[in-house]
C-alpha cells in the first residue's frame, strides 16, 4: 500500500479518499408529490438566501465532479438508485484529460433495480445501462446496494459479470456479519469491498474486524457524520484538531485511512474538497486512534433501509 491508496484482494489499488455524488435529479412519478418537494426546496432556498443542498446538487453536480477531478479525486461513487449520478460522473471523466485507467469507478445494483418495470429485469441489463451512462466498458467495483429481495441470486449474477471482466471487483453495501455468514454458503467469489455508514459515532467495529480477517476493504459513506453539530461540538475531536492543526473533518478522514477504510466524501464546497485530500502529511498515534474509537455510540444518521416509496423514480 502506498501513501494514498488501499490495496484490494485482486491486487488493484483504490484511491484512499473517494467522492460521492449522492442522488442527482431525484423525481417522482406522482406529480403532486414531486411539485410539493420542489416547492419546499425552493421556499427553503428563499428563506435561507442560499440554494438548498438538493437544488444545488441538481444544478451543479456535473460541474462539481469536473472540479473534483481537477483537484485530484480519482475514485467516484455512484449508483443506479442515485438518479443521474452515473451520467454526471461519466461526463466528468470523459471531459478530463485523464485516461480511463486513472479512475476507480464504483456503481451499484439492488433488487429495486431488477424488479421495477422501467428497468432491465436482470443484473446484466442494469450493468449495461450503468456502463452506457458512465461511458465506459467496465467498472472497477460493482456493489450490491442492499441485502433485499433475492439478493443471493443478484450476487450470483454479479459473480458472472466479474468472471467476464465487465466488473473488476464485486462487493456489497449495508451488510452485517450475519449477511456475510449467509453469503459464505453460496458465493464463489466473496466480496472485495463493503460500503456502509461509518464515522466516529458509529464505528461498526465488529463488521470492520470481519472484513479485515477476510480481506475485504471497507468503504465509508457518511464518513464525517455529515459534520453534524454533535460531531462539530465533540471535545475529543476538537482537541485532536487543535493538536494537529487540522480540521475535525481531516482528523476523522485520517482516522479512516489509518484503519484502512476508504471514506467517500460529498461536498460542493471547494475549500472542503481540497481539505479532504490533505490528510497525508500527519498521523494519529495509537492512543489518539483509540480516543476517536471511544466516541462510538451506535449513532445512525441515514435511517433508511433502502428506498420504499413507490412513487420515487430513482434512475433513468
Amino acid at each position: 500500500m502506498n501513501e494514498e491508496s488501499v490495496l484490494l484482494r485482486n491486487g488493484k489499488t483504490i484511491p484512499a479518499v473517494g467522492f460521492g455524488t449522492g442522488v442527482v435529479l431525484r423525481y417522482s412519478r406522482n406529480p403532486l408529490l414531486f411539485l410539493r418537494s420542489r416547492m419546499r426546496a425552493v421556499l427553503s432556498s428563499i428563506k435561507h438566501r442560499r440554494l438548498s443542498p438538493g437544488l444545488k446538487s441538481d444544478l451543479y453536480m456535473e460541474r462539481t465532479v469536473k472540479q473534483a477531478i481537477q483537484m485530484g479525486y480519482r475514485l467516484f461513487d455512484c449508483g443506479r438508485i442515485y438518479g443521474y449520478s452515473e451520467v454526471v460522473v461519466g461526463r466528468g471523466v470523459d471531459a478530463s484529460a485523464k485516461a480511463r485507467e486513472d479512475f476507480f469507478l464504483v456503481t451499484k445494483v439492488s433488487d429495486m433495480d431488477v424488479v421495477r418495470h422501467a428497468s432491465p429485469n436482470d443484473v446484466r441489463g442494469n450493468l449495461m445501462d450503468s456502463l452506457r451512462y458512465l461511458g465506459t466498458s467496465y467498472v472497477d467495483a460493482y456493489l450490491l446496494h442492499w441485502p433485499h429481495g433475492d439478493w443471493i441470486d443478484i450476487y450470483r449474477q454479479m459473480e458472472d459479470l466479474h468472471d467476464e471482466g465487465l466488473v473488476h471487483a464485486i462487493g456489497v453495501c449495508n451488510f452485517t456479519v450475519a449477511h456475510f455468514t449467509e453469503l459464505e454458503k453460496h458465493a464463489r467469489v466473496m466480496p472485495m469491498v463493503c460500503q456502509l455508514e461509518l464515522h466516529p459515532f458509529n464505528t461498526k467495529k465488529e463488521i470492520r474486524e470481519y472484513c479485515k480477517e477476510h480481506g475485504i476493504v471497507v468503504m465509508a459513506h457518511t464518513p464525517t457524520g455529515r459534520m453534524c453539530e454533535r460531531i462539530r461540538q465533540n471535545k475529543v475531536l476538537q482537541e485532536l484538531a487543535h493538536r494537529h492543526g487540522k480540521t475535525i473533518a481531516q482528523i476523522i478522514l485520517r482516522w479512516h485511512y489509518q484503519n484502512n477504510v476508504v471514506p467517500i466524501v460529498a461536498t460542493q464546497n471547494p475549500v472542503h474538497m481540497r481539505e479532504n485530500l490533505d490528510v497525508f502529511d500527519f498521523s494519529l498515534s495509537e492512543e489518539e486512534m483509540q480516543m476517536i474509537e471511544a466516541q462510538d455510540e451506535g449513532y445512525v444518521i441515514l435511517l433508511g433501509n433502502g428506498i420504499d416509496d413507490p412513487n420515487y423514480i430513482y434512475n433513468l
